[in-house]
């Protein structure tokens, strides 16, 4: 994409923001989310038992990353109040229905639910929600007043606020229809919460689409659509990153809002970490179209399927995701004694939890995701775990070397441990049964000190060595690595591919880090 100048590189940004509020998230919808965490299952992964400075400990896992924490600058969400709200000028006015009027009354009205209030554009009766919509120039910010509106079987048009309140259903899927002069045809999918909702909506007239079209150095076509896609999470609304969203359509180019660009977007259609959880098809051929969502968190998404998009119109279509957490249970051992580690403080997807007497914590995690996870403890080096969480409730065990254990390491090897440095254990296990893998090679692209892999056979376990042992833990360990960015490579007689795994990982100097890669045949 190539942007022409400054100007229209701040234009661009706020085209990307007009593409319709959902391409950034309007409302906050009062949804909830039903997350089932009453599994039985509890696998205390079979695959390893490692007894060493490794710690790679027991294995279970099948990942997916992500945090959402895009905004939609485009919408607000103020509709909490479930009774109603009379914001006319005449103080007289009771509304007891539950509605939201924003008109200018000057008379004595009383509005007792069943009523129909006209006069400032307002649609309302009972049995349902106020459902207010606000529309300005996403440039200007100016409100765009006569504006058409309809949904359902309402219809009204904006006021001098760009304002219109129309009575819909609660926790309904809508469709609403947006007309007017100098503005291409609007359709907005939306799904209703259970309460009364404002949503703004920051509209691109036919002046942002010419701005648009400098910016792209390309034509948008009135033969086609242009269609934003916009996911988020059932409850909270809040953003998803690393959703691959894709259309049954052909269009000429797919953006997704990208908070490190400087125009706020990139090409391609997965969203991004930080960032609005929006694709938009420019140019999208016109009639039915259905997108799917692929996230390897599992995410499933309910919303209009197929979506009608119109010749030269601007449809935004939201959806609502969801997953259901599995519940992990880490816990923490003193490698040599097999003591419990009580006390620890471990960080976990936004989380700061303690472990029990027992070197236990429990939380909740999105499936097939990678984690990390940072454990601090008294007389134990800072350790930074690293693997992705398995699609059913498990326990992972995590044997620690303390600083016990690192003194009686350097004894052995006769080598000293230097915290300037780090220690890292990288373990490939087979993707989905997590089998040891033997003759698997692994490198890293910094030096390190030593490497040593698991060897059953050998007095005290350990071989020196890069390439793992059959009938042992797939594991090996690097001594004394350059901290920083490190980034593991692997090779086998098979040609099998370990892409499931942090690639690079962090190394901090002075810390104990442990990496689970899977692996699959080429």
């Amino acid at each position: 994409m190539i942007l022409s100048s400054k100007d229209f590189g701040r234009r661009w940004l706020f085209v990307v923001a007009a593409v319709g509020c959902f391409a950034s998230g309007c409302s906050d919808d009062a949804g909830t989310t039903s997350q089932d965490t009453t599994g039985s299952d509890t696998v205390a992964d079979a695959s390893a038992t490692d007894t060493i400075a490794d710690a790679s400990a027991t294995d279970t896992g099948t990942d997916a990353s992500a945090t959402d924490t895009g905004t939609d600058a485009s919408a607000t969400d103020t509709g909490t109040d479930a009774s109603a709200t009379d914001a006319g000028t005449d103080a007289s006015a009771t509304d007891t229905g539950a509605a939201t009027d924003t008109s200018t009354d000057t008379g004595a009205a009383t509005d007792t639910g069943t009523a129909t209030d006209t006069g400032g554009g307002d649609v309302v009766s009972s049995g349902t929600i106020a459902f207010t919509l606000r529309f300005t120039d996403f440039v200007s910010s100016s409100p765009l007043e006569g504006l058409t509106v309809s949904v359902l079987d309402e219809t009204a048009t904006t006021d001098a606020d760009g304002e219109v309140t129309l009575s819909v259903p609660p926790n309904a899927d809508l469709k609403i229809t947006m007309t007017g002069p100098g503005v291409r045809d609007y359709f907005i999918y939306h799904h209703t919460g259970a309460s009364d909702v404002t949503l703004n909506y920051a509209v691109a007239t036919d002046t942002t689409v010419a701005a648009l079209e400098a910016v792209l150095q390309m034509s948008v076509d009135d033969s086609k659509g242009l269609l934003s896609v916009a996911p988020r999470e059932r409850g909270t609304f809040g953003a998803i990153p690393g959703m691959t969203i894709t259309a049954d359509a052909a269009s000429d180019l797919a953006l997704v809002f990208d908070a490190s660009s400087g125009t706020g977007l990139s090409p391609g259609n997965t969203t991004l970490d930080g960032s609005s959880s929006t694709a938009i098809f420019v140019n999208i051929a016109a009639g039915d179209v259905t997108p799917s969502f692929d996230s390897a968190w599992g995410w499933t998404c309910d919303g209009p399927s197929p979506i009608d998009v119109p010749a030269g119109a601007y449809v935004i279509a939201e959806y609502l995701c969801s997953y259901t957490p599995v519940e992990i249970g880490l816990e923490l051992t003193d490698f040599l004694t097999a003591a419990p580690i009580a006390g620890a403080t471990v960080a976990i997807l936004g989380q700061t939890l303690t472990t029990n007497d027992q070197g236990m914590v429990a939380f909740d995690a999105p499936p097939n995701e990678d984690i990390k996870v940072a454990v601090t403890a008294s007389g134990v080096r800072d350790y930074y775990l690293y693997r992705r969480t398995p699609d059913h409730d498990v326990v992972l065990s995590y044997a620690l070397a303390t600083d016990a254990t690192i003194a009686a390491l350097e004894s052995a090897l006769g080598q000293t441990v230097d915290d300037s440095k780090g220690l890292i254990s990288i373990s490939p296990r087979e993707e989905g049964t997590l089998a040891m893998m033997d003759g698997m090679t692994v490198t890293l692209d910094v030096a390190s000190d030593l490497a040593l892999v698991f060897d059953s056979g050998a007095t005290t376990g350990l071989s020196a060595g890069n390439t793992t042992l059959a009938g042992s833990s797939s594991t090996v360990v690097f001594i004394n690595a350059a901290p920083g960015q490190v980034t593991p490579t692997f090779s086998d007689s098979n040609g099998d591919i370990c892409d499931v795994g942090p690639l690079p990982v962090d190394v901090p100097a002075g810390s104990y880090v442990v990496a689970n890669y899977q692996c699959h045949a080429p």
